[in-house]
Order: C-alpha cells, then sequence, then structure tokens
C-alpha cells in the first residue's frame, strides 16, 4: 500500500486502478464476513482524504454490483429450476392424460366392436343368410346408440326387412 501512495499525482490512474484490483480481489476471493474489515484496511492505508473517499465509494459501488449480480443470478437459477419443474410436472400431467384418454378410447372402441359382432352375431343365429351388404354397414356403424338401436331392432324384428340402418345412411330393407 506505500508503494500506490509513493506514486506521483501524474501517476493517479495507476493508483486507482491498483486499489479497483486490490479491492475486487477482496471482494471476490475473500469471504464476505471478512470484507469490511479489510475495505477499512486498505482505506486506512490511504493517505490523502479524497482518495480514501474515492476508495470508500469505488468499494461500495463494487459491493453492490456485485449483490445485485448475485440476485439476478439466484433469479435466473430460479427461473431455470421452476421451468424445469414446470416442464417435468407438464410431462407426468401429460402422460397421465394422454394414459386415461386412451384407454378410454380403446374402451370405446372395443365395446363398439363388441356391440358390432353382438349384432352381427344375432342376425346370423336369428336369420339364415345375412347379406354381405348389410354385414359391411353394420360394421362400418360408429355411432354407439345407433348399434344400441339395431341391437334392438335384430332381437325384435320378424325379417331381415324390418332392420332399419336409414339413421346411418344405409336403405331400409324392408
Amino acid at each position: 500500500m506505500f508503494r500506490i501512495n509513493a506514486l506521483n499525482p501524474g501517476q493517479a490512474y495507476q493508483r486507482r486502478r491498483a486499489i479497483y484490483f486490490l479491492l475486487l480481489l477482496i471482494l471476490r476471493r475473500r469471504h464476505y464476513i471478512e470484507h469490511e474489515e479489510l475495505k477499512r484496511v486498505v482505506v486506512r492505508r490511504i493517505l490523502d482524504l479524497a482518495d480514501r473517499e474515492e476508495v470508500n465509494s469505488m468499494a461500495q459501488s463494487m459491493a453492490e454490483h456485485l449483490i445485485q449480480r448475485g440476485k439476478m443470478q439466484g433469479i435466473e437459477q430460479g427461473i431455470k429450476q421452476g421451468i424445469e419443474q414446470g416442464v417435468k410436472l407438464g410431462i407426468e400431467r401429460g402422460i397421465k392424460l394422454g394414459i386415461e384418454q386412451g384407454l378410454k378410447q380403446g374402451r370405446e372402441q372395443w365395446e363398439t366392436g363388441a356391440k358390432r359382432a353382438a349384432i352381427l352375431k344375432l342376425l346370423r343365429l336369428r336369420f339364415d343368410g345375412v347379406p354381405d351388404s348389410l354385414a359391411n354397414e353394420i360394421s362400418s356403424i360408429d355411432d354407439f346408440s345407433l348399434l344400441d338401436s339395431l341391437f334392438e331392432q335384430a332381437a325384435t324384428a320378424s325379417t331381415l326387412d324390418e332392420i332399419n340402418l336409414q339413421n346411418h345412411g344405409g336403405p331400409k330393407l324392408g
């Protein structure tokens, strides 16, 4: 420190720069508990009162900058962790919802297929020679309520002509 004070006034820039780096070392390399005491040591070694005030101001500005930078890093890290947790939670919920919807659709498709098969089996048991066109028409129906209606018709009809496919766009057989 005495050598810094020994610099002539024309070398003030070098003096300020040396003090600046010394303060940076204190703020970056020493534990934060030591900062105030080490800063006081530096200030006491400065002989010129104006230089002391400048060093105090410089140290305060640097500390505020480092604190602000630390806060910003903390915020960025918090945002990053929040996004990661949100994405993970979103994926988990999406997978769960997808599985539930897939199971529901699978169940509905199975029930629709089973209903079609039951109608065709009932028609084949009750009537001789179910036309392929009627079987194909029934096999293409996806509307479960229409299939329910056709099942009832298949169970109660006296002839194939009484089976009504008009709701599906097909012909009435009678």
